[in-house]
């Protein structure tokens, strides 16, 4: 009897040593995924700061493009035959009751600019009233490609 007395005492021991371990491999463990949680949480805030950030930039990205097609409509870049713009100014000239309207391109001395466009420029020969003539200013100002009047001769 003492001998199984013995046993189980030893068995309950053993038991209990292994419990104990259990306990502490479990804590270790516990305590190791409280670490990498922590650190997967910052990871996902920078990566959340940096998805916001990334947002904004195609957003600013957006907005620049938008300016870019917006000037390029005021300025054409690298433009060296201006029919459109030609044609445009012709039919402002005539919806202001211009006649007799001649428009030469002239040769300019300077290239290009700065700013990468090249000026046009052109002489514009016409016959009207006064009034027409300051509606067709009027509409030139109001046209979406930008327009310098360098000279006027009456």
């Amino acid at each position: 009897m003492k001998k199984n007395n013995s046993l189980i005492s030893v068995i309950i021991i053993v038991s209990l040593i292994l419990l104990g371990m259990l306990c502490v491999s479990q804590l270790k463990i516990n305590r190791d995924l409280s670490m990498r949680l922590s650190e997967r949480r910052k990871e996902l805030a920078m990566a959340e700061d940096v998805s916001r950030r990334l947002d904004e930039l195609e957003k600013e990205d957006k907005d620049i493009k938008q300016k870019q097609e917006a000037m390029s409509l005021q300025v054409p870049f690298n433009e060296k035959q201006p029919f459109n713009f030609i044609r445009a100014f012709i039919q402002a000239g005539t919806s202001a009751g211009l006649k007799e309207i001649k428009i030469n391109v002239l040769k300019d001395t300077q290239s290009i600019v700065s700013e990468g466009f090249i000026p046009i420029r052109l002489e514009l020969i016409c016959s009207s009233a006064f009034s027409s003539l300051l509606v067709f200013l009027k509409q030139l100002t109001a046209m979406e490609r930008l327009v310098n009047v360098d000279m006027l001769k009456v």
